[in-house]
């Protein structure tokens, strides 16, 4: 059996991530999800993509003995793809946009936002597709 939780190394320093790993291991936690809300550190530009940080957390942990369970960041899309794609962002009861900077800040019917979610998605799947640090799960 896994004891589990969400981490999210991209708000913290990464002299942190180490220390966490420690007392993760300590508390027994064997699983972490990580990524869900990583979508703006893991393509911080249109077409720009920066795994270099989320491999090396992965290694950190792993080093621990903590699992990890990669998930997809589409729950809060980018200012960037925001800023290019208003759009995307659903409209409340209202009828004015909703703001950036919440999660979960998409229209789930926006064609748009699947274009962009699918291109993010498949990115994070090529490049972990053959490590064995984590697991993949859209």
């Amino acid at each position: 059996m896994y004891l589990g939780a969400d981490y999210y190394p991209e708000h913290w320093e990464k002299e942190r991530w180490l220390i966490d790993a420690e007392l993760m291991q300590r508390a027994g936690i064997s699983l972490v999800r990580l990524s869900e809300f990583a979508w703006s550190r893991l393509e911080p530009e249109d077409g720009i993509y920066d795994f270099a940080w989320l491999d090396e957390a992965m290694d950190i942990l792993n080093v621990k003995g903590v699992k990890v369970v990669l998930s997809t960041p589409t729950a809060a899309p980018p200012s960037w793809l925001i800023g290019k794609h208003p759009q995307i962002l659903p409209l409340l009861n209202n009828g004015q946009r909703m703001g950036f900077g919440k999660r979960r800040h998409y229209c789930i019917t926006n064609r748009t936002y699947y274009h962009y979610s699918e291109r993010i998605i498949r990115k994070l799947a090529e490049h972990y597709k053959n490590n064995p640090k984590g697991e993949f799960r859209p």
